[in-house]
């Protein structure tokens, strides 16, 4: 155990193996730890326990003419000099991590996330994701980083166990694969994922969320496993049902979790009349609105409940609008014409997605609407999901008889 009680170790040091390679018979991080290790111990009066793992860290600095970068010399006063404020910043650190009231820590399942071990180059974002939610009360699991002297089977059961006292995972993608545990076929980026989805599907409570860099399948840096990885989930809709994907700022993934573990809001749409035949949720994007305002009419002159879509406001309450909609109407049409196939099979997902995001209520009918000019990418579009009627030119009303029957 470490100096605080709650932890096991007081410190880690970021690195990668290569940067402890011997050069003049001297390893730096070994020599850095070591070093470290006694001047902490010189100021807190206790030895610290520090750790080690696969990390980034810098301790070099640039040179202004030719833009390299020059590790310091661990006999220079360079060296030195900076190990001591880094010492005694450290120092500090855990002094006011001793003497502050301890917060009260929820250990329930409600407050639990499993944050998937990620690699080297996104050691800075999974840092600060850990800190900011245990700082707000969450349970951060694993405790401890998994062992990399377990076989592929233990390291299994392990994550199986931690998997099993979470209410949600959260995986960060990043370039980089990860070690393969001895005897299995995957990384441990791969391996976590794939368990969290296999608990997902026996324990339907069970929520992912996937942060994944835009253009990270695709960048040259990115090892060929990952990539590969990558692209077979961002195709594959199945693999995502569960799950909720981000492929935005940080911030977004961390709001993204934290509405996870918010108690639902007020619905901001209600369907308990009994004036209409059913609530119709009724979708498309801007080019398509006034196009889509013709179904609408209709629809309403037959007296169903059409919700609209919301296609400006203040985010936060259309993103609510949309959610509720998803939620509780009772059927979904979804108009297609201007948009890019692209949009059209996101909204595909979105249906293909309602269980896991806790929908229970049926749904009594879905369909996509296909108007406008034949095009390649209209004709290919398919759905298991929902009816795909294709009426291409002017709307019209019979054209929706099928989704009518539906309903």
């Amino acid at each position: 155990m470490g100096l605080h009680p709650d932890y096991e170790n007081d410190f880690f040091i970021s690195y990668t193996h290569n940067d402890n390679l011997p050069v003049r018979s001297v390893r730096w991080v070994e020599l850095l730890h070591s070093e470290l290790e006694n001047r902490l111990t010189m100021l807190l009066g206790k030895r610290p326990r520090i750790w080690r793992d696969l990390l980034g860290f810098e301790f070099c600095r640039q040179e202004q003419a030719s833009g390299d970068y020059l590790e310091f010399n661990p006999s220079s006063d360079e060296f030195d000099g900076k190990l001591q404020k880094l010492a005694q910043g450290m120092a500090r650190l855990i002094q006011n991590l001793l003497n502050s009231q301890p917060k009260p820590r929820s250990t329930a399942a409600e407050k639990t996330i499993y944050l998937a071990e990620t690699t080297s180059d996104l050691s800075a974002e999974y840092i600060n994701i850990k800190n900011e939610f245990e700082s707000c009360g969450y349970n951060i699991l694993p405790s401890a980083p998994l062992s990399r002297e377990l076989t592929g089977e233990e390291l299994q059961a392990q994550i199986n166990q931690y998997l099993q006292g979470a209410k949600l995972s959260v995986h960060l993608l990043g370039m980089r694969q990860g070690f393969i545990p001895e005897g299995a076929t995957h990384s441990i980026v791969h391996l976590q994922h794939d368990l969290a989805r296999a608990h997902a599907a026996a324990d339907k409570e069970f929520k992912r969320i996937l942060w994944i860099p835009q253009g990270l399948e695709e960048a040259d840096g990115t090892e060929k496993p990952q990539q590969e990885f990558i692209a077979g989930l961002l195709r594959d809709p199945v693999a995502q049902a569960s799950a909720e994907l981000s492929r935005d700022i940080q911030e977004h993934l961390k709001a993204l979790i934290h509405n996870h573990f918010k108690p639902p809001p007020d619905p901001v749409a209600r369907f308990n009349g009994n004036q209409s035949l059913a609530s119709i949720y009724l979708v498309c994007n801007q080019d398509d609105y006034d196009e889509a305002s013709m179904a609408q009419e209709y629809l309403l002159e037959k007296r169903y409940e059409v919700l609209p879509p919301l296609l400006d406001g203040e985010n936060s309450l259309v993103a609510q609008y949309h959610r509720e909609c998803l939620l509780e109407c009772d059927a979904f049409l979804i108009y297609f014409n201007r948009a890019s196939e692209v949009w059209a099979q996101m909204k595909r997902l979105e249906l293909i997605k309602l269980p896991g995001m806790g929908r229970t209520k049926p749904v009594r009918a879905k369909a996509f609407y296909i108007s406008g000019e034949i095009a390649p990418h209209k004709e290919r579009f398919r759905s298991a999901e929902a009816r795909v009627i294709r009426n291409y030119g002017e709307f019209s009303p019979h054209a929706l008889s099928p989704f009518l029957e539906d309903l």
